[in-house]
């Protein structure tokens, strides 16, 4: 079973691709509330959530 992502880890991908945390939390259908505990280590990211969310960042076209 895939371990839980910290917080680092999330807000490193979010960034690395050069989104919101409302963007990012709209690309898995979840709250910007829900992304913002889960970047504040205030709740831990579902480890499902996490491998989606990296799903759908590769298929993002490339940011200018």
């Amino acid at each position: 079973m895939p371990d839980t992502p910290t917080p680092i880890e999330i807000r490193r991908i979010r960034i690395q691709h050069g989104l919101t945390r409302a963007e990012a939390a709209a690309l898995i259908y979840k709250s910007v509330r829900s992304w913002e505990k889960w970047e504040t280590g205030i709740r831990p990211m579902d480890a499902a959530f996490f491998e989606l969310f990296k799903i759908k960042c590769l298929a993002l076209p490339p940011k200018k």
